[in-house]
């Protein structure tokens, strides 16, 4: 029984071959689904956002882009409560920050509490 002995010049020249064939192959193969991709997305929305309500891929099938107009007072409403949101969030963080700072404040130099020794 003889061992299969190839060069690295034979095993380069296998992998460059592999590469002209799966490298197209997989490009191609990214196109389509890009394409198709897209033009499912154009057809139907997938997850329609209305006040904080959620259709899941399978609801969102049986509604037509056409047919979906967003409402002006729910639209303006969402956008309050994002900023309300918001708001809120920045408060919170400025209470951490104003904490931190004062705890901060409380602590001893190291250099102090070295020297003091």
């Amino acid at each position: 029984m003889y061992l299969l002995t190839i060069s690295l010049f034979e095993l380069g020249q296998f992998l460059r071959i592999l590469l002209w064939v799966f490298i197209p192959i997989f490009i191609l193969v990214l196109l389509i689904t890009t394409y198709i991709h897209h033009r499912r997305k154009r057809q139907v929305p997938k997850v329609v956002l209305e006040m904080g309500d959620l259709l899941m891929s399978g609801e969102a099938d049986a509604i037509a882009y056409a047919e979906y107009q967003p409402d002006e007072d729910k639209l303006y409403k969402g956008l309050l409560w994002m900023k309300e949101k918001f708001e809120e969030y920045r408060v919170q963080a400025d209470e951490r920050v104003g904490l931190l700072r004062v705890q901060l404040d409380e602590r001893k130099p190291v250099h102090r509490v070295y020297n003091d020794w």
